[in-house]
């Protein structure tokens, strides 16, 4: 049985509030919720947005996480972490990388 967007979107930003340093998410965009992460000894934080993506048979959830300096060059892995943390919390399995 499909999920509504609706519900997607909460229990997305349900899990983006679970996040390690997180702040409250915002929904940025009717399908996109978005979340900064707080400064940390080893990062000026990150921005982790989720996008619910049209799809044939309903919608695909695009998983991003960057640094919120620009000029950060080296991110010790803490983007990656971030997505693989939000994966694992939606129950999911799949990770593609563009």
């Amino acid at each position: 049985m499909p999920i509504g967007m609706e519900v997607t979107l909460e229990r997305l930003k349900a899990v983006l509030e679970g996040l390690d340093r997180a702040r409250p998410p915002a929904v940025i965009a009717d399908r996109c919720v978005s979340v900064r992460t707080k400064v940390s000894l080893a990062s000026w934080g990150e921005r982790v947005t989720c996008t619910l993506v049209p799809a044939d048979d309903g919608f695909l959830i695009r998983v991003e996480s960057k640094t919120s300096v620009v000029t950060t060059m080296i991110d010790d892995g803490a983007n990656r972490r971030n997505v693989e943390q939000v994966v694992r919390a939606l129950g999911l399995s799949r990770i593609s990388e563009r």
